[in-house]
């Protein structure tokens, strides 16, 4: 190893969002990242997309954070084990994000526009 790769472990250990400011290679190690979530759980936003649907590296995150689900990868979100956790968890700040809706379940939801229904059928020739 490197003298200057254990540095910047050392200080990503120190100050997990220091990982904002290192290269898009140092990024994308597992080793730097792991480092960095375990310090602070919000460090995952500036992960590589490859170790954001990382289970290990989410999982520490959480347990950290659990805010910090939501820079998570979509598959991490809603893998069983990652969920279990969270449920653990007794934060009510932190919610685990809903599947999206589908268009039905959308088109019971909206409200009906006030001037639709007022009148009756018989009324509709008097005016």
């Amino acid at each position: 190893m490197d003298i200057n790769y254990q540095n910047i472990i050392n200080k990503l250990k120190n100050n997990g969002l220091t990982l904002k400011y290192l290269s898009e290679y140092l990024r994308d190690d597992y080793k730097a990242v792991l480092q960095a979530v375990k310090q602070n759980g919000n460090a995952l936003f500036f992960a590589s997309d490859r170790l954001k649907n990382n289970n290990n590296i989410v999982t520490a995150a959480i347990t950290n954070d659990p805010g910090s689900i939501y820079w998570a990868g979509r598959d991490c979100q809603l893998h069983p084990d990652i969920e279990k956790i969270m449920i653990g968890k007794k934060s009510t700040k932190t919610k685990l994000p809903r599947k999206k809706y589908s268009r039905r379940r959308i088109k019971k939801t909206r409200k009906r526009k006030p001037w639709r229904n007022t009148r009756k059928k018989h009324d509709i020739g008097r005016i």
